[in-house]
C-alpha cells in the first residue's frame, strides 16, 4: 500500500478513537483501584450496630440484666428484714417504752448485726421508738459497714400486723432492703399476714420474707420466708 494511503487511513482512526472518548466523558466513572476507598466515603459504623444493644430501648427485651437482685422477670426483689429486739430487763418503776436491754441482749445484738451484714445489709431502717428497739438498733448499726437512714415510728409499738404493714408500705420505690425492728405479737402476726407462714420469734430473732412486687404492695400473701434465724454468740 503505498505510504500516502496508509497515512491517510491510520489519521482516520486516530480522528474516530478521539471522538468515542470523547463521547463517553461524563458517562463512565474510572475504576477505584482494588483496596482504596473512593473520596469522601464514610466507613465509620453507627452507634447501634449489630453488635451494640439498640439506642433507646429496654434492656429486657435483649436479655440483658444488670444485677443479680433482679428475680427471673427481670424485677427488682424487695426484701424485708423482720426483726424482734434483743432481750431486754424489768427494772422496777420503768414504763414498758423505757425498758432497757439488759446484759445478755446487749451481749447478743451485735451478733445479729454481722449476720445483717453479711447476709441482708439494709436500705432503710424503721424502728420502735422503745429503747430496747432503740439500742438493739444502735448495737446492730455499729457491726453495718454503712449505716442507712433510721425513723423511729410510733405504729411499731404495741400496734398490731396491719399496722406494721401499712408501714412497710411507705418505704419508696428504690428501697430494695428494709429492716424493721419490733415486737412481739406483732412481728410474729405481720410475717403470717404477709406469707401465710408461721415464725416464732424468740428476742432476736430474724425473719426475712421476699416479694417479686414493690412494698407499695405489701399485704396478705404478698411475701414468703426466705430465712429466719436467731443468732446467738
Amino acid at each position: 500500500m503505498p505510504r500516502d494511503v496508509l497515512n491517510d487511513a491510520l489519521l482516520s482512526l486516530s480522528d474516530t478513537n478521539a471522538s468515542f472518548r470523547a463521547s463517553l466523558v461524563g458517562r463512565i466513572t474510572p475504576a477505584t483501584p482494588r483496596g482504596i476507598f473512593p473520596p469522601k466515603c464514610d466507613t465509620s459504623l453507627p452507634s447501634n450496630a449489630a453488635f451494640d444493644l439498640p439506642i433507646n430501648k429496654p434492656e429486657h427485651l435483649y436479655g440483658y440484666r444488670g444485677t443479680s437482685s433482679r428475680n427471673g422477670s427481670g424485677r427488682r426483689m424487695a426484701e424485708l428484714v423482720i426483726m424482734r429486739h434483743a432481750k431486754s430487763a424489768w427494772p422496777d418503776g420503768f414504763a414498758d417504752l423505757e425498758r432497757p436491754l439488759d446484759d445478755r441482749g446487749r451481749r447478743e445484738a451485735p451478733f445479729a448485726g454481722r449476720w445483717i451484714q453479711e447476709h441482708h445489709a439494709p436500705d432503710l431502717v424503721i424502728s420502735s421508738p422503745a429503747l430496747r428497739t432503740r439500742q438493739t438498733w444502735e448495737l446492730v448499726s455499729a457491726e453495718l459497714e454503712t449505716v442507712p437512714e433510721v425513723r423511729f415510728d410510733e405504729r411499731l409499738y404495741a400496734t398490731s400486723a396491719e399496722t406494721y404493714a401499712s408501714v412497710v408500705r411507705e418505704a419508696a420505690d428504690d428501697v430494695r432492703t428494709l429492716l424493721l425492728i419490733g415486737h412481739n405479737p406483732d412481728v410474729e402476726d405481720l410475717v403470717t399476714l404477709l406469707t401465710g407462714d408461721s415464725v416464732g420469734f424468740k428476742t432476736g430473732t430474724i425473719a426475712v420474707v421476699t416479694s417479686r412486687e414493690v412494698f407499695k404492695k405489701a399485704g396478705r400473701g404478698w411475701a414468703s420466708v426466705e430465712t429466719s434465724v436467731t443468732p446467738r454468740g
